[in-house]
């Protein structure tokens, strides 16, 4: 009986089996993902819905206030980006929705989203759990693991991590997208970015987003060193740089003010102000981000006395010195 001889195939060969099997994955991969997802802001806007922070009001249709859209551009424009924020302004919903998207959308994708601790991560990662949930059935996808730290979907390989941030947090994993929430007040801030920064090397992207919490802190120093304090206003409550381009450290700063929600207007600020200590209001409801930083880390002397100073210019003279 002939015996059959194995032979390798030839290079040429090989090309063309790579290429089909190539081929083969891409289309697996296409097939797992959907293309709404590749459009946060039309997902936001044409399915989204939040949990409404009244007591008992369920969930409510997401709002996609005007400084929300530009977010979402950024994000997808720059791979580093640091945000500093004034309170209640929709960025935590959508934060989760971007991360929910680049999930859904991105084949293999690993999301790590680091808070101050874990029922902090568990919140955020719940926000994507209930917007997902909320989606018509035919854009919902079947889960792996799906418990207060992580939202896994088998059929594309991709899943979302909620960790709280920790000195350790995320070393040795490869991310697509990294999420730090409230960093300005993760009590490991520098130990945690030195763990996490490395997972994205690869190509992935970082979200820094934090209110302020004094100058000084890993919050702080990352921010001046993208050169936040030189951005101005953009358009309503948005403030970014005027070039559009990223800082010298490579972190694309925005700030959002107070003004955002549209709900707030001269009359609620001057309410909040009179019961709210000055520095919880600045650092909580900021009107830009020198106030957010120098008032919030309650300095020695009056930030809106100083500033009503008129700059002198400084005398010249000599300085006289005595031997005793």
């Amino acid at each position: 009986m002939p015996t059959a001889l194995l032979v390798p195939p030839s290079a040429a060969h090989q090309d063309v089996l790579d290429a089909v099997l190539r081929a083969r994955l891409r289309a697996q991969q296409q097939q797992t993902v959907d293309p709404l997802f590749s459009d946060p802001e039309g997902l936001l806007r044409q399915y989204g819905r939040i949990l409404s922070a009244v007591p008992g009001a369920g969930d409510i249709p997401f709002e996609m206030w005007d400084h929300l859209p530009r977010m979402l551009q950024v994000w997808s424009e720059h791979r580093l980006t640091i945000v500093l924020k004034s309170r209640q302004i929709g960025i935590s919903w959508l934060l989760a929705a971007y991360a929910l998207c680049v999930a859904r959308e991105q084949y293999g994708a690993n999301v790590l989203m680091l808070s101050m601790g874990e029922d902090e991560a568990a919140d955020l990662l719940d926000k994507a759990r209930f917007i997902e949930s909320r989606l018509p059935p035919r854009f919902r996808a079947r889960k792996g693991r799906d418990n207060r730290s992580e939202l896994e979907f088998p059929e594309s390989r991709s899943r979302i991590v909620a960790l709280p941030a920790t000195k350790d947090a995320g070393r040795g994993q490869t991310a697509t997208l990294v999420v730090l929430d409230e960093y300005a007040s993760h009590a490991y801030a520098e130990e945690s970015f030195l763990s996490i920064k490395p997972t994205i090397d690869a190509g992935g992207r970082m979200l820094v987003v934090s209110t302020a919490k004094g100058y000084g802190g890993a919050f702080a120093d990352l921010w001046d060193a993208a050169g936040g304090m030189a951005i101005t206003k953009s358009e309503g409550a948005f403030w970014e740089p005027k070039d559009k381009m990223p800082g010298p450290n490579g972190y694309y700063p925005v700030f959002v003010d107070w003004t955002a929600d549209p709900r707030r207007d001269q009359a609620w600020y001057d309410a909040k102000k009179s019961e709210t200590p000055p520095g919880k209001m600045a650092q909580e409801y900021p009107s830009n981000p020198e106030e957010a930083f120098i008032k919030s880390g309650r300095p020695v002397f009056d930030y809106d006395v100083v500033k009503s100073f008129d700059p002198v210019a400084p005398r010249r003279g000599y300085l006289h010195t005595y031997a005793s």
